[in-house]
This record gives C-alpha cells, sequence and structure tokens, in this order.
C-alpha cells in the first residue's frame, strides 16, 4: 500500500508527511524538480532505496538530505512518520 500524504505551504516553505500506516507501504521512486529537500523520520524505520547507491536506512530522529534530481523512494520497516521540507 501508498503512503498517504499530507501538503502544506508555509510561508517559503513546502511540507508533505508521509505517513506509512504497515510495514512494507511504500512510496514509489520519484525525483523532485526545484531544489533540494530535507527528510525527517519522526518515527519509525524506514528505508530509501536511492538509484545508483546503496539503500539508506533512517529511523527515528534521523534526517537525510536530498540534492536535487536524486530519484529515490521509500520503504516502512514498521509504521512510520516521514516529514519532507522543501525551501520555494
Amino acid at each position: 500500500m501508498e503512503a498517504t500524504l499530507k501538503d502544506i505551504s508555509v510561508g517559503p516553505f513546502r511540507v508533505v508527511i508521509a505517513e506509512f500506516k504497515e510495514a512494507g507501504d511504500i512510496m514509489p521512486m520519484h525525483k523532485h524538480t526545484g531544489r533540494g529537500h530535507l527528510s525527517v523520520v519522526a518515527y519509525g524505520n524506514l528505508v530509501s532505496h536511492v538509484t545508483g547507491y546503496s539503500d539508506v536506512k533512517l529511523r527515528q530522529q534521523s534526517v537525510a538530505f536530498w540534492p536535487l534530481g536524486t530519484e529515490h523512494s521509500w520503504e516502512a520497516v514498521e509504521p512510520s512518520l516521514l516529514i519532507n521540507i522543501f525551501i520555494l
């Protein structure tokens, strides 16, 4: 099942909150245009599959920076909440 997304714009920021309700939930492969962004794991345990690189494992309170155009996907190891922060 795909993660549930909530998209919020606040001033110069865009925040996308992804809720992974069960282990195995995914956010399909994608890349962003514009600027890079930060991903913060609020709770849970996730694996990001990054094109051309080894998998990135992130757990609660982990932060990752994705440069512009980095193709990546997410998969939940357990129920998780991911907060993505973009500067517009």
